[in-house]
């Protein structure tokens, strides 16, 4: 699996280092928030792996944002 995170068209990696800096979260409040792993939240910034498709809805969820967002490069 690691790689794929450079290759992919997806836009999450760009957007997840962002949003904490942008509302002033630290890693652990948002993990905390989302119920995930403090440790695999830093994963996904890293681009060491990417989240389930479960906690992908989490992130969703949590910034109030479409799926679709997260994933589609293009559209927005």
């Amino acid at each position: 699996m690691q790689g794929f995170i450079k290759k992919h068209p997806f836009r999450f990696d760009k957007l997840i280092k962002e949003w904490p800096l942008q509302y002033k979260y630290i890693q652990k409040y948002v993990a905390a928030k989302l119920g995930i792993n403090y440790k695999y939240y830093q994963a996904y910034e890293l681009e060491i792996t990417m989240p389930t498709l479960q906690n992908f809805l989490k992130i969703a969820l949590f910034y109030d944002i479409f799926l679709d967002y997260l994933i589609d490069s293009k559209k927005y």
